[in-house]
């Protein structure tokens, strides 16, 4: 389990207030890390190669999912009102309870329903 904290801005869930932080508790079904380092490479009339490192940005791709049928400590709303409260750069964090991961979202995300659970998938970038 990790503790995901956001501050509530759009598709608020019933009770809860623009502005406010809140944290959900979910089971990770995928927290995948992929280093992209940004440099270029020149290369000389000799051949020599040089490389220019400018930094490491630390991308990751994650999945929850929730089973309305055994329930859990997060439902669709929660995870609704998390999503669309991150577009627009916001930022959120993932405590796993060793090492909290403070990242932005990247790209779109997935929200699947097969009937039997919700899956929720995107990308985040570490900032």
């Amino acid at each position: 389990m990790v503790d995901i904290t956001y501050t509530a801005r759009e598709k608020l869930k019933s009770g809860h207030t623009s502005g406010t932080e809140y944290t959900i508790e979910v089971d990770l079904s995928r927290f995948d890390e992929s280093p992209n380092p940004v440099q270029t490479e020149n290369k000389t009339l000799a051949g020599t190669i040089y490389t220019d490192l400018y930094h490491i940005e630390e991308n990751y791709s994650i999945g929850i999912d929730y089973m309305p049928a055994t329930g859990g400590p997060v439902n669709h709303d929660d995870m609704r009102e998390f999503l669309y409260s991150i577009f627009g750069g916001y930022s959120f964090d993932i405590d796993d309870g060793t090492t909290v991961y403070t990242l932005v979202l990247t790209g779109k995300p997935t929200i699947s329903n097969n009937g039997a659970f919700y899956n929720y998938s995107f990308n985040a970038r570490a900032v």
